[in-house]
């Protein structure tokens, strides 16, 4: 799971709802995965069948009935989640696979963003936009099981809460705010968790999984950090106490950090392995350390436990959403767009399931095997 975060509000919810200049198309190609640290070989795909690693294909999936103006989606291999603006304000779907049935969140306030599901359970984030102030009020960090709830308040009024994520007895989310010594550059930006039971209810007190971590926001500068079920990862914009600069992933179990590396960015996690940009898309084994190149010219990713979902420069202009298997079974182009990925609605991948939004509606696509 992955999130991008611009760092000033404002903007991030201005950006996040523009799918415009996206369109899907669907071309399939069998190839092999390059790298400078895993070989070339001609070895057969998996004969598992493995989801987006083996001989099949992605079909897209009708969502009935799914909001035209969506500006996020979350997936898990139960449900998607689309948040939305509508006429009469913003809302939040789910659209269950099971049931094939698309059934509407309790949400309140002006705003619902940043969706996100484990299984059945979803969080988001929802406030009130006052306009005399500028800013939110009512923040809120919200969970609710699918498919009648109920709803929990898991972050209520707390100071600068966004993009909450969950995997396993864990929700997370950031708390944001100006550092002290240079605010137009840097921002504190520290990872605060609660281990939840199976309906969502909080199980304590939040805890700061990661008060140290800084994001850089000078510019262009986005702030990615990632959630799993075992294993925490983030961007360290600038060093502080004993984390140096660049991506760091953390163990749950053990709460120690370590560093991937000072050009490692865009950190997105599934099962045991870290999907990442540094000087091209790459992969690493959270077990054995082994890295390998998915796409030399991917980024922006979202990880599934054998496939990765993401954006890539396209030899015509523009941009291709591609899904590529991890070592290089199958790979398929699912869209385009002409909007830089940095602009564009993130790419939400499960274990056998992608989705995105083009131009405003939500695209879903589901593994087919052979």
């Amino acid at each position: 799971m992955s999130a991008v975060i611009v760092l000033a509000l404002a903007a991030l919810l201005s950006s996040c709802s523009s799918g415009d200049g996206v369109s899907t198309t669907q071309t399939s190609v069998m190839a092999p995965t390059t790298s400078a640290t895993t070989p070339v070989t001609t070895t057969a795909p998996p004969s598992a069948g493995a989801p987006g690693d083996s001989a099949g294909s992605w079909v897209e999936v009708r969502v009935p009935d799914a909001p035209a103006e969506a500006h996020a989606v979350g997936l898990s291999e139960d449900a998607l989640l689309i948040a939305a603006r509508m006429g009469s304000g913003a809302t939040l779907s789910a659209y269950l696979f099971d049931r094939d049935e698309l059934i509407e969140l309790p949400v309140s306030g002006t705003d619902v963003f940043q969706p996100d599901i484990d299984g059945s359970l979803a969080v988001w984030w929802e406030g009130t936009f006052d306009e005399g102030a500028s800013s939110y009020t009512e923040q809120g960090i919200c969970a609710y099981l699918l498919p009648g709830g109920p709803k929990t308040e898991v972050a209520e009024a707390r100071q600068g809460v966004s993009y909450p994520q969950v995997a396993g007895s864990w929700i997370t989310w950031t708390e944001g705010s100006p550092s002290a010594d240079l605010p137009d550059e840097y921002w504190h930006m520290p990872i605060l968790g609660v281990e939840v039971d199976a309906g969502g209810a909080p199980r304590g007190a939040p805890v700061e999984l990661m008060p140290s971590a800084i994001a850089a926001v000078a510019g262009d500068a986005f702030f990615d950090y990632s959630l799993s079920s075992t294993h925490l990862a983030w961007e360290q914009g600038r060093a502080a106490e004993d984390l140096a600069l660049g991506t760091h992933v953390m163990d749950l179990d053990t709460l120690q950090p370590s560093s991937v590396g000072p050009e490692a960015w865009r950190p997105s996690i599934a099962g045991g392995t870290l999907v990442y940009f540094e000087n091209g898309l790459k992969a690493g084994d959270l077990k054995t350390g082994q890295v390998s190149e998915i796409d030399a010219q991917g980024d922006y990713a979202s990880a599934a436990p054998t496939f990765a979902a993401y954006f890539r420069v396209s030899d015509g202009g523009g941009y291709e959403i591609v899904a590529r298997g991890l070592t290089g079974g199958h790979e398929q182009v699912l869209g385009s767009a002409s909007e830089p990925p940095w602009l564009s609605p993130d790419i939400a991948a499960s274990a056998g399931y992608v989705a995105f939004i083009a131009g405003g509606a939500v695209k879903l696509f589901k593994w087919h095997g052979q």
